[in-house]
């Protein structure tokens, strides 16, 4: 009996050990620090500022818990980026909620969607149509709607009402095609839709989110939850609404998002009623956030009127007295950007961010977040943080001019940020630009205030109240969370014209503005369309326009004498002091009220990015640097080159991360950079891994690694020393999982911007170790992730020193150099020049000076060894398709295309460092790219139909080398053909054009006079400027090097768009720019020859970057900031 007690017991205690053992194991970490215990109801007024105080008590990240919920609030941005942003794939979820899945929006809402396949079709639905592209496109109608709002901005006391009105008639249009209200169905359908909108504005209590905490209650009788009646009720009448709304859309004959998506397969996998829900919430949020932003604006020109000045001052400066703000000027107007920035920051339209929930256990900063936690980013404790924003309670948009990289928060973060953020930016800008610039927004009875009075006592009359104002600790009231419309009456004056003479026609004084003008310009003619002008002035009334536009109109008064009147407030502004005759308003062109019933022909017109009627607006465009102000002030390849969003490098992360969970080769050991490395793990771990493709490129990169670490040559720049701790960094870094997963992310994200690989038969097993390594670097650079960075760090000086002693490297070439033949020593330049990138944009100051004049020197000497004039092809034409060899298309188009990349980097060290040139542009005997089309065709066939479409026998590709191309540049009178021609190429040829005359104008920089030369360049320069606006505006250089629509690119498609060549007219700018500034040192210089100038000095200094040689591009930037502080987007004077 004791022997089977003692068997017994000790069964039952292997039972408990393995019970024990195999249950899951919660973190020994604890809970973020917070309070323990919430005494009384949970709090429902200025919840934002609680958190703050939280936050600053406790630390950036603080938990609470409310019965067995565990609540965690960020109070830092870096907290919400580290977790929401940079680990996605675990923050994107949202936390259930009884109220909204199961009464309010029954689970269609993409906003309260839990993460996961319906909501990444929701997404798709949603990014398909606010893509940077269609957003671009949608400026037109934003552009009519704003003048229409101005209009009635002048003759209504409700301008709370203009901005509703505003935005629903942006947003009905793009959703359903028309304007609002175009009959009664559509006013009753906007007021259901108002209806639901103010209930989920308004109906977030504290018995919601009691019911969401305790879902049990919910099986409470309905007299407990009168709402829930209400919220089913209120849903399906709004569900019904959509329905009928998108149904018309879908008959009507004009185009709009209902009908777009449609045209969508992957989008069209969810069902009708998820669509038209879609649609709705697309509408419903872009019309009241916008509004109620607005609605701050109008509240913080009367507190803060020296903020307003000082916005007009800019517009006077920039655009002047002849013509409304426009989309052209948007980055020309730093500081009305930052009055929109600063209102998003200074009081967010939601002060807490719609929740995430963690789907899985996690740790931070030494803490412990369950999975299931609900996860709160408190924007306004974000935005009130005084170690980024100085003096955070103050409205001061001055931050955001001295550093524009202050961070706005207002959109969220990560994959559940807005995908509205850039239509509502663009509306804000044109609708803000133009009041100010129009108008004079002061408390109609009272003094307005000063820039001295404090903004926490507004005067009564605007009904402002003081609870809305920032307190001494920078709290907030729930009123202002969501800013209410100011009630009382304030005073809209036109802005004054500066001039002393007599502008109108009959020789009296007018108060005058263009802002009549500027609604009826460029629009439709009245007559043609057979309408009267709804913009008309009376022919002789030119009095009473005088007498009104001398007059404050109060938006609250009676103002019915304008109606009554018959004429607009605004008349005719004229800074010149031209006479423009009132009279003659009836002949000019109005707006077309009935905008919203285009054809879908009609439409598509408007979004083609190729239209011919564009290249009619040449004449009149702004030169400003869009690219290259940013490029020569920063550094890093992400800051500095077309990488793609945020948003679009965490998606291709995210799918990267998804296919390979899915393969069977998944290495099981983490590569999670944030864990620390186990000191039990070897080198023997790489047998759960031998059976993958990749797994000996990883062991042939360690052994290279290996290698110039313990056997360093003199000068070594490899500093670190080879232990077992180094070989594990290693293993996990260029692990076939890892390799993998930074090559995918080189070619989304980096490889469009130095395309001279070719990934359709790109083969990893079979390429070379070094050539993977320096890939996985760049890859490992441009991650979103940033551990991803640091650790590809630890490894640049290694591979540099792999890649320019590997052997096929050093050897000499076998003549003639053949691209098949010889891949590898092809493989050994491409590794070689990605390490001059990598070093060059990523490495320290010490690798760049080594990279720019030692290594790239080495570079250029292997580009000659291998003779540039066997970079050419034949003409593939000529063969039958059974003829045609792929893979030495392949190679050669590598080749030419390295050869390219290689002279384009010493041009970059020539303009950016002011080096002189290891190449020239005599010695480019060899062939232009070819079109994206045929070099990204996945298939032998595809390519050679591809040739045989785009590169005809007669095209002029196969008889033009660079050398010739940048011969016919310089030609005088360049004709239409042979400018069409050029223009054909492609962004690439032209970049390379482009960035070859740069090396032309340093050539001339470094003569001390050379006159030809200066004309030929200045010719070059003149020919490319026709040619570049060809190519932007036409099909003509479009189509064979634009193979995927950058406005919906997934995933996928990233690695084909085009990448920073795009910018080719910033580099035209810059040329034009050091040109104009030697042809008037050329001109000083002939005049001190002519002895009209005797100068103290015997030197002369340089009319452009002085310094040689510099690590740093400031000299270049500095050029770049005067040129546009001074000549606010005029063309370079030598080339007017």
């Amino acid at each position: 009996m004791e022997s089977v007690a003692l068997t017994l017991l000790v069964i039952v205690l292997l039972v408990c050990c393995c019970f024990h053992l195999a249950r899951p194991r919660t973190s020994r970490l604890p809970l973020p620090p917070g309070p323990t215990l919430l005494s009384g109801p949970f709090p429902e007024k200025d919840i934002a500022t609680t958190f703050r105080k939280w936050n600053k008590r406790y630390g950036p990240v603080v938990s609470f818990k409310v019965g067995s919920h565990t609540f965690v609030v960020l109070g830092t941005r870096q907290a919400a980026q580290d977790l929401l942003e940079k680990r996605g794939s675990i923050y994107s979820s949202r936390p259930p909620s009884v109220w909204m899945d199961k009464y309010l929006n029954k689970g269609l809402a993409a906003a309260f969607m839990p993460y996961g396949p319906e909501w990444r079709l929701n997404r798709r639905l949603h990014g398909s149509l606010l893509s940077a592209h269609h957003t671009n496109a949608y400026r037109h109608l934003q552009d009519i709607q704003s003048k229409h709002l101005l209009h009635e901005f002048l003759s209504t006391n409700d301008f709370s009402h203009c901005f509703h009105q505003y935005t629903s008639d942006v947003m009905f249009t793009l959703v359903y095609g028309k304007g609002r209200g175009k009959d009664d169905n559509d006013h009753r359908r906007l007021e259901q839709i108002n209806e639901m909108a103010g209930f989920v504005l308004k109906g977030t209590s504290f018995w919601t989110i009691l019911i969401d905490l305790f879902p049990i209650l919910d099986r409470l009788p309905r007299t407990f939850w009168k709402w829930r009646t209400e919220a089913v009720w209120l849903h399906d009448k709004t569900m019904i609404v959509y329905r009928e709304c998108c149904d018309e859309a879908l008959a009507a004959e004009c185009w709009n998002w209902s009908k777009e998506v449609t045209q969508k397969p992957d989008v069209m996998q969810l069902p009708w009623d998820n669509v038209c829900y879609s649609l709705g919430e697309l509408y419903v949020a872009g019309i009241h956030t916008t509004k109620m932003v607005l609605e701050l604006f109008v509240m913080v020109s009367i507190l803060y009127p020296g903020v307003v000045r000082k916005a007009q001052q800019e517009l006077d400066s920039v655009v002047g007295a002849g013509r409304l703000p426009s989309f052209d000027d948007l980055q020309s107007l730093p500081y009305v950007n930052a009055i929109i920035s600063e209102l998003l920051r200074w009081r967010p339209i939601s002060p807490i961010a719609v929740p995430h929930a963690a789907i899985q256990d996690d740790e931070y900063m030494g803490y412990f977040i369950p999975r299931g936690a609900t996860v709160i980013a408190n924007q306004f404790g974000m935005n009130m943080d005084d170690t980024l924003f100085n003096d955070p309670s103050s409205f001061h948009p001055e931050r955001y001019v001295e550093n524009p990289e202050l961070p706005v928060s207002a959109f969220g973060f990560g994959r559940r940020a807005c995908p509205g953020h850039r239509l509502a930016r663009a509306s804000l800008f044109i609708v803000i630009s133009r009041l100010l610039w129009g108008f004079n927004i002061t408390s109609a009875d009272e003094e307005p205030l000063n820039e001295e009075s404090s903004p926490a006592a507004p005067p009564v009359l605007i009904s402002v109240p003081s609870a809305s104002n920032p307190t001494s600790d920078g709290s907030i009231s729930n009123d202002i969370g969501i800013p209410t419309p100011l009630t009382g009456p304030i005073g809209v004056q036109p802005v004054p014209v500066r001039s002393s003479e007599p502008t109108s026609c009959d020789g009296t004084s007018e108060h005058a503005t263009v802002l009549f003008l500027a609604l009826v310009r460029e629009r439709p003619n009245c007559s043609k369309k057979g309408v009267e002008c709804a913009y008309v002035t009376p022919k002789n009334d030119t009095q009473a326009v005088e007498e009104i536009a001398s007059t404050s109109i109060p938006l609250g008064s009676d103002s019915s004498n304008v109606a009554a009147a018959g004429v607009d407030l605004w008349t005719p502004r004229n800074g010149d002091d031209e006479r423009l005759d009132s009279t003659a308003f009836d002949t000019l062109a109005c707006p077309d009220l009935d905008l919203l019933q285009y054809s879908d022909q009609a439409w598509q017109d408007l979004f083609n990015i190729g239209s011919e009627d564009l290249s009619l607006a040449s004449a009149d465009r702004n030169y400003f640097f869009h690219f290259l102000d940013a490029f020569t002030s920063r550094t890093g390849f992400v800051s500095s080159f077309e990488c793609g969003t945020l948003e679009q490098r965490l998606d291709v992360l995210y799918t990267i991360e998804e296919k390979e969970r899915l393969t069977d080769s998944f290495w099981t050991i983490s590569v999670d950079r944030s864990s620390n490395l186990d000191s039990n793990i070897s080198y023997g771990v790489s047998s759960q891994w031998l059976n993958d493709p990749l797994a000996l490129q990883t062991h042939q990169i360690l052994l290279l690694i290996k290698e110039v670490v313990m056997i360093k040559p003199r000068n070594s720049c490899v500093t670190i020393s080879w232990s077992q701790n180094i070989e594990q960094r290693c293993l996990q870094f260029f692990s076939p999982t890892s390799l993998r997963k930074y090559i995918e992310l080189y070619w989304s994200i980096w490889s469009p911007n130095v395309n001279f690989l070719h990934r359709p038969s790109f083969h990893p097993a079979s390429s070379k170790p070094i050539l993977l390594a320096s890939m996985a670097i760049i890859g490992a650079c441009v991650s979103p992730n940033l551990e991803d960075n640091e650790s590809a760090r630890m490894w640049f000086n290694c591979v540099e020193e792999a890649a320019f002693a590997d052997e096929d490297f050093n050897r000499d070439p076998v003549s003639p150099f053949h691209p098949v033949r010889d891949r590898q020593k092809m493989q050994a330049l491409q590794a070689a020049y990605m390490v001059c990138l990598y070093q060059n944009w990523e490495g320290t100051d010490a690798s760049k000076k080594r990279i720019r004049r030692h290594r790239f020197s080495t570079v250029v000497s292997t580009v000659r060894d291998l003779d540039i004039t066997t970079a050419r092809h034949v003409d593939y034409n000529a063969k039958h398709r059974d003829e045609f060899d792929w893979n030495e298309f392949v190679a050669r188009e590598e080749l030419i295309r390295t050869f390219i990349w290689v002279f384009l980097l010493d041009t970059a060290f020539v303009t950016f460092n002011n080096l002189p040139p290891r190449m020239v542009v005599k010695e480019m005997k060899m062939h232009v790219a070819v079109p994206e089309s045929c070099f990204q065709a996945p298939t032998a066939d595809q390519c050679y139909d591809a040739i045989r479409n785009w590169m005809p026998s007669a095209s002029l590709c196969w008889k033009f080398s660079f050398r010739t191309l940048f011969e016919t540049l310089c030609i005088d009178d360049l004709t239409v053909k042979m400018q069409q021609a050029v223009a054909a190429l492609g962004p690439l040829n032209l970049f390379t054009i482009i960035s070859g005359i740069h090396s032309l104008v340093f050539q001339y920089q470094s003569f001390f006079s050379a006159g030809h030369l200066l004309l030929r360049t200045h010719t070059a320069l003149q020919n490319f400027k026709h040619i570049w606006h060809l190519h932007e505006t036409t099909t003509i250089g479009q189509l064979p090097h634009t193979t995927v629509d950058e406005s919906n690119l997934n995933a996928d498609d990233m690695w084909q768009r085009v990448g920073f060549c795009r910018h080719a007219g910033d580099f035209w700018l810059l040329a034009s720019v050091k040109v104009d500034r030697l042809s008037v040192a050329e001109a000083e210089q002939h005049k001190a020859i002519r002895g009209e100038l005797v100068l103290e000095d015997s030197e002369q200094s340089d009319p452009i970057l002085s310094q040689y040689d510099q690590t740093s591009m400031r000299q270049v930037n500095e050029l770049i900031s005067e040129f546009q502080r001074v000549h606010l987007g005029d063309m370079p004077a030598a080339l007017d």
